[in-house]
């Protein structure tokens, strides 16, 4: 089996996602395991994402019915329009170029550290996931908004309850992510310490608006959900699919000898498989897609695993090419909903895979297993075990 079919059959052997979950071919169908449509080729998800007359990510919700819902589907990920935009306005703060290089400097100093455990050890394993891509994320979503790590180990507990989710708008509420988050807003505002919760609660203090009102405990709370839930779970999926798919195609020891072909290789990784699977819309107005006809009120889940792979966009798309340049993949969105914290993201992914190519420049799987899955909003492998050298 040559390196291209090593890679290729660790899609082939996942049982979970439907073959045209991968296929831009596949035409635009009614998926009723999702109660949604579901899109395929890169043309129709980027038009879905990008289409804000068309599609909505809203979910057709009144303001009381967001303040009611779950508290991540209030934020970024759930809202449209002017609210969306005063949101995304308010969370951009740990994002501009100044703060990266600082988050920069603090994710390889944690990513070395990381390392130094597993060196430390002497017994040559290395379990990715519970090792380096779990610890790394948590640490730095955690150190952004100022809170302890625990709030980590609760939010990818939420997302184990967002996995078991049996149609495509059956959200929880989860109560208990909102008394946690409101609880944290109202401790900090008594004893105010360093991170991003007490910058909002400084804006807020200031007099910033949202959407014409001022910033209430309810958008700070959404916004640090938000970040949290995205800083952890997905970097988490995109740290252990790099390891993966870089070790599995025997590219490691290249990669630990030419660290510039680093940031590509993550691209291509991304593209492989995107730790977030589907971008889900609701639908505005009747209107066809791929000649089907879609009613205003239903359910669209654009498939980005697809769309990564769509020939009129990716030359030779079955192929792991960790040197494909240009690589316009939809893995962190398109245009208005392009993920707010993917330069960060991108980040710690090339500076975890950087440090450990250096420190262990012949890792290599601790031997053939079956890799599985948790699926649902992230798609996330629950372990992965390597030798050092």
């Amino acid at each position: 089996m040559d390196k291209q079919d090593l890679v290729s059959s660790l899609l082939d052997g996942l049982p979970a996602r439907p073959p045209s979950y991968w296929d831009p071919s596949a035409r635009v169908a009614y998926d009723g395991a999702i109660e949604a449509w579901s899109v395929y080729a890169f043309r129709d998800v980027r038009h879905v994402i990008n289409n804000r007359a068309a599609f909505s990510t809203d979910y057709g919700r009144s303001e009381e019915q967001r303040r009611q819902g779950n508290l991540i589907m209030g934020a970024l990920l759930g809202t449209d329009g002017q609210v969306h935009r005063d949101l995304r306005a308010a969370a951009e703060g740990p994002f501009q170029p100044a703060a990266l290089a600082t988050l920069r400097a603090q994710a390889r100093q944690t990513a070395s550290e990381l390392l130094d455990q597993v060196g430390s050890r002497g017994d040559r394993k290395l379990e990715v996931v519970a090792d380096l891509a779990t610890p790394l994320p948590s640490s730095m979503a955690c150190s952004l908004l100022g809170v302890e790590i625990s709030a980590a180990e609760r939010m990818f507990r939420w997302h184990r309850e967002f996995d078991n989710l049996a149609g495509t708008h059956e959200v929880p509420a989860q109560q208990d992510m909102k008394q946690f988050f409101e609880d944290l807003i109202n401790q900090r505002r008594r004893e105010p310490g360093p991170g991003f919760v007490n910058e909002l609660i400084t804006m807020q203090q200031a007099g910033y608006t949202f959407a014409g009102s001022p910033l209430s405990d309810y958008e700070i709370a959404a916004i640090c959900a938000a970040l949290l839930s995205a800083g952890t779970q997905s970097v988490t999926a995109g740290i252990t699919n790099a390891f993966l798919f870089l070790t599995t195609a025997g590219l490691w020891e290249e990669l630990a000898l030419k660290p510039s072909l680093i940031p590509d290789a993550v691209e291509e990784c991304l593209r492989w498989y995107p730790p977030f699977p589907a971008a889900r819309r609701l639908a505005c107005k009747d209107l066809k897609l791929g000649g089907r006809q879609i009613r205003a009120g239903q359910w669209v889940m654009a498939w980005i695993t697809s769309a990564n792979r769509d020939p009129g966009v990716f030359s030779s798309p079955n192929s792991f090419n960790i040197r494909r340049h240009p690589n316009r993949h939809l893995s962190f969105g398109a245009g208005r909903f392009h993920c707010i914290g993917a330069k960060l993201a991108r980040t710690e992914i090339c500076v975890m895979i950087e440090e450990a190519a250096r420190r262990f420049p012949r890792l290599h799987r601790d031997q053939p297993c079956e890799i599985s899955r948790d699926l649902g909003f992230n798609d996330s492998v629950r372990e992965l075990p390597m030798l050092t050298v």
